[in-house]
């Protein structure tokens, strides 16, 4: 078994020699042993189960150990040995440059959430797209959160403006509606650059605005939000707006 970690030097085992040079295991080994004796190489032994799950032990050797294994057992396959090798050090690479990336991607989306006030249900959607970015395991994260207003424990279900519009029976667009939220101070327009270059602008809820409703992450873009409203809180923002409902 190889290891290729940033705080040991990598190695190949006996085992995944053997495997290149299509010999046995017990010939690799004890040509390792062999040249061991000779001081041309050295090898840590390793307690290993074998396919079987019977207890064994493999030979680990670095990479410039291998290549005179390789060469004593078969010259033919050194080039073989050698893109083996090249394979590991590259996904090791990678490995390191998405570890590296890790800090500074969730200082962007910590940084993105605050600026777009997202809800811990947006927050979760944006943590999972910024994995996905970067390679990074996000099967930890929840696949539901609840999300609920200032003052109230437990989930409240929401609603986009222009379905509690309809079904409050208020004769205004949503378009009217989202400016008059906007003169009392609970919606704010945004604006981001598209991947061609224009400028898109959309709806935020504000800080006071989020005792009413929640920021939704938009499933388009991860850096655009979708304002959704507390549907048991909606009388109270209609009466703020200085408007009744039928509901």
């Amino acid at each position: 078994m190889n290891e290729l970690t940033e705080h040991r030097k990598p190695t190949m085992s006996s085992r995944e020699i053997a495997e290149v040079v299509e010999s046995r295991h017990d010939k690799v080994k004890q040509s390792m042993e062999r040249l061991a004796d000779r001081g041309l190489i050295a090898f840590t032994p390793v307690g290993e189960k074998d396919t079987g799950g019977r207890p064994g032990v493999v030979y680990h050797v670095n990479k410039r150990d291998s290549y005179v294994v390789v060469a004593q057992l078969s010259p033919e396959f050194t080039a073989r040995l050698v893109d083996r090798w090249q394979e590991l050090e590259e996904s090791a690479a990678k490995t390191a440059l998405t570890q590296s990336n890790v800090p500074a991607t969730l200082a962007l989306v910590e940084c993105a959430a605050n600026l777009l006030r997202a809800s811990d249900s947006g927050k979760v959607v944006m943590l999972r797209k910024a994995g996905q970015a970067i390679g990074a395991d996000t099967s930890f994260l929840p696949d539901y959160t609840e999300d609920s207003a200032p003052g109230h424990v437990g989930a409240m279900d929401t609603a986009s403006l222009t379905q509690l519009l309809h079904d409050y029976g208020v004769g205004m667009s949503a378009a009217r509606f989202n400016q008059v939220l906007a003169e009392i101070g609970l919606l704010e327009r945004r604006s981001r650059r598209t991947s061609g270059g224009e400028t898109k602008s959309f709806w935020c809820i504000t800080d006071a605005g989020q005792k009413y409703g929640k920021n939704v992450v938009s499933p388009q873009s991860p850096r655009e939000t979708q304002p959704h409203w507390y549907r048991k809180r909606f009388t109270d923002l209609l009466a703020l707006a200085g408007m009744e409902g039928a509901a």
